[in-house]
């Protein structure tokens, strides 16, 4: 059986908002790939904070953390 997993950075990793019932157990810490991350972008949702995305030209290589999700299958989109 397969499992999925979030990888998460940033401010994912202390604010799940509408994650949160589509997640189970707590987040594995450093676990994930290592991605190319860098501030490149304004967030409207946090009041234009910069916030990370992955940015494969300017990022810097950092890890990542996971956290499963419940869900067994995903279905493809209609």
């Amino acid at each position: 059986m397969h499992r999925y997993v979030i990888i998460g950075f940033g401010s994912l990793l202390w604010d799940l908002d509408t994650l949160r019932p589509q997640v189970v157990g707590p987040w594995e810490y450093y676990t994930g790939p290592i991605l190319p991350l860098e501030f490149s972008l304004v967030s409207h949702k946090r009041k234009h904070a910069l916030a990370l995305v992955i940015d494969l030209k300017y990022g810097t290589p950092c890890p990542t953390s996971i956290i499963k999700l419940s869900l067994i299958h995903i279905s493809e989109p209609t």
